[in-house]
């Protein structure tokens, strides 16, 4: 039984890389009847929904249950990070991203999708909100600053 919801879950795994979400999600869904509480199964399922079928809620909920369960896969941070940015939440991401991180200081994906996503400095006011308008001049006129001193 359990040899046979491994497979399943390596052949949905195979699935996902060529961007089969529906094979996928039909590997997962016999795992989950199975094994409703299957963790590896549920943060995979919960990612297939997501960015195969644009179930974004759903999606998170199902890696949020399966980080509940087994809290120490760098991997499922950095799908919900994912998640995350396609909902256009950048703060949620960025903070699974840093809890992916936590656990795997060297997780490539984790390191990619950070890199991608890029690091914002510090507001040049800190006591201001980011969005204040004087933060906004200020850090424009930094940017092309930096921007000159760099050529």
């Amino acid at each position: 039984m359990a040899g046979a919801m491994a497979q399943r879950i390596a052949e949905a795994q195979v699935a996902i890389q060529q961007k089969a979400f529906y094979t996928a999600r039909d590997y997962l869904q016999e795992v989950l009847q199975e094994d409703p509480d299957h963790p590896q199964a549920l943060a995979l399922y919960g990612y297939v929904l997501a960015l195969g079928f644009r179930e974004y809620e759903r999606g998170l909920d199902c890696i949020r249950q399966a980080i509940e369960r087994e809290i120490y896969h760098p991997e499922w941070y950095v799908w919900m990070a994912e998640v995350y940015l396609r909902l256009g939440d950048r703060k949620s991401a960025i903070e699974a991203v840093e809890a992916a991180l936590r656990w795997d200081a060297q997780h490539k994906g984790a390191l990619a999708l950070r890199r991608k996503m890029g690091v914002r400095r510090r507001p040049v006011l800190p006591f201001l909100s980011r969005s204040h308008p004087l933060n906004v001049w200020l850090g424009k006129l930094r940017h092309r600053l930096l921007e000159r001193h760099r050529r």
